[in-house]
């Protein structure tokens, strides 16, 4: 198979790949919190339920 540089591009702006990474560690910063908040709040819940019955 022949190797075609035009399919890899390089980012004409490095500053706002930079940007989008920060972005995206934010979001992820987010949805990591998110998931621990809810998974103590499922356990909290978890456990009303065992002493419930």
């Amino acid at each position: 198979m022949r190797y075609d540089k035009s399919i890899i591009k390089t980012p004409n702006n490095p500053e706002g790949v930079e940007s989008k990474k920060l972005k995206n560690l934010d979001v992820f910063a987010r949805i990591e919190s998110e998931i621990i908040t809810r998974s103590s709040e499922l356990s909290r819940i978890k456990l009303q339920l065992a002493f419930t019955k």
